[in-house]
């Protein structure tokens, strides 16, 4: 497996608010169930997928466990918007958390605003509207800060803050955000192909915290890593960040 430390990339910017939804014909089937997409006028070469669940809402009886696989591949899922980010602090308009956030009046300093919530473990999916029918090698990118903030937005949520690495001497698993990356990964495997990608050329990539996690990810199963290439920007194991909350 290569290993890219540094990489110049180039984003192509995506508005997503004018989508027009995908006709039932161009609808894929998952094993999360039937996804309908869209494709933004302003991008008509692109198809997304958004808001995808890859993992059962880890809430209730599932809090603190490792995700648990989404299998549902009879149910249609509208996957026109963004689904949630998982919860964490603004660190943006408070930099010291507290028990309330002085911003957000009454709610808890994780879910200062409407668009947070548990029920977070959803992917973002983006294919060429049309291709020659060769299957393509896939880009999967893991958000970075610091474990603390990021999310629905990029391509896999993963839980983060104290949800995600509670690091509990009473849990099993200490680091269910690095379970729910590689739940994620083993969703693509399993379902890229129907999206137009090869499953034998995944390449995981991340920046900052998102890269130690890629780092890390080399060593959860060594056996099994399902990557095919790493890229890690600004961060690898060997010299992980410090948060500036000590999470």
């Amino acid at each position: 497996m290569r290993i890219y430390n540094r990489l110049s990339i180039l984003a192509l910017a995506m508005h997503f608010s004018t989508a027009t939804p995908i006709g039932a014909g161009r609808d894929i089937t998952t094993d999360s169930g039937i996804l309908h997409g869209s494709i933004d006028p302003s991008s008509p070469a692109v198809r997304q997928f958004l808001g995808v669940p890859f993992a059962l809402p880890p809430t209730g009886a599932r809090r603190w466990l490792p995700p648990t696989a989404f299998n549902n591949s009879s149910i249609s899922i509208n996957t026109t918007a963004f689904g949630p980010t998982c919860p964490q602090i603004l660190l943006s308009t408070q930099l010291t958390p507290d028990v309330f956030s002085a911003k957000a009046r009454n709610r808890t300093e994780f879910f200062p605003v409407e668009e947070f919530s548990e029920d977070c473990l959803t992917l973002n999916v983006w294919t060429p509207a049309s291709t020659d029918g060769s299957k393509l090698p896939v880009l999967v990118w893991f958000f970075g800060r610091a474990i603390l903030q990021g999310g629905a937005h990029s391509l896999a949520n993963y839980r983060i803050n104290i949800f995600g690495f509670p690091n509990a001497p009473g849990l099993a698993d200490r680091n269910l955000g690095l379970l729910d990356q590689r739940a994620a990964l083993e969703w693509v495997r399993t379902n890229i192909s129907a999206l137009g990608g090869d499953p034998g050329r995944i390449v995981a990539c991340g920046k900052s915290s998102g890269a130690i996690s890629v780092d890390f990810l080399h060593f959860l199963l060594p056996a099994d890593p399902i990557v095919y290439e790493s890229i890690m920007e600004s961060g690898t194991h060997w010299f992980p960040q410090k948060s500036r909350h000590g999470t």
